[in-house]
């Protein structure tokens, strides 16, 4: 109840590459692969080769979500679609021609199309100068593929149910009364990142720390006590 996003991001990057953390497990290193052997401890197929195939495919496919959930340009798009108004919907598209004249587009007939999506949404990313108190806005957009995400969530489901599974049994449930599950085949796993979503774009800004002579908080807060200040005097 107490942690806040940024110690699950922590934790997850820690896992993802290998380094300590605070556990309870009996490992020296806990990996994707540790926590899948922990969370199929009591899968018990009949077929050995199939519980390590499970647990196996499993591990990877926490290991892809947590890359997906590390990306600090999905953790921007998070952030501007939660906050709102941030974030513009639909995909984008990058097109190449080839100029007769340098410095004029070429014709549009001569374009080809190189990436594209009909699903996406752009957003803006600062880009500290100096410090956090300044910096400038660079325009980003990802483009998606809606199956991709239904087959994540099936996947992701599938997970959920697993964990508390191994909770139930945990605290207690008989193991021959919790039911685990697992895509009927094996190429599933893989289907959330199986269609190409295109390109991701980037247009950055051209300002760089040698155009502006960066303002200090007090800089700042002078703004507002001069405003304060004529306002006082005005009325």
């Amino acid at each position: 109840m107490k942690y806040q996003n940024n110690d699950l991001y922590e934790v997850i990057k820690k896992i993802s590459e290998r380094r300590p953390i605070y556990s309870r497990l009996y490992a020296k290193s806990v990996t994707w692969d540790v926590i899948a052997a922990l969370i199929f401890t009591h899968l018990k197929t009949g077929d050995d080769k199939k519980d390590s195939r499970i647990r196996n495919s499993f591990a990877r496919l926490w290991a892809r979500f947590a890359r997906d959930y590390l990306n600090v340009n999905h953790g921007f798009e998070y952030n501007s679609i939660k906050h709102g108004l941030r974030v513009k919907m639909g995909g984008s598209y990058l097109a190449l021609g080839v100029q007769d004249t340098p410095g004029v587009p070429a014709p549009p007939e001569r374009m080809r199309i190189v990436g594209q999506s009909e699903f996406g949404s752009s957003f803006f990313i600062p880009n500290k100068l100096h410090d956090s108190r300044n910096f400038s806005i660079s325009h980003h957009a990802l483009n998606w593929n809606p199956q991709n995400f239904i087959y994540g969530l099936h996947l992701i489901s599938f997970s959920i149910t697993n964990v508390l599974g191994f909770l139930k049994i945990f605290y207690g449930v008989p193991a021959n009364e919790v039911q685990f599950s697992w895509p009927s085949d094996d190429s599933i796993y893989q289907e959330p990142w199986k269609r190409n979503t295109g390109m991701t774009f980037n247009w950055n800004s051209p300002i760089t720390e040698e155009d502006i002579t960066p303002l200090s908080k007090e800089d700042i807060l002078s703004v507002y006590k001069e405003d304060a200040e004529e306002d006082k005097n005005n009325s």
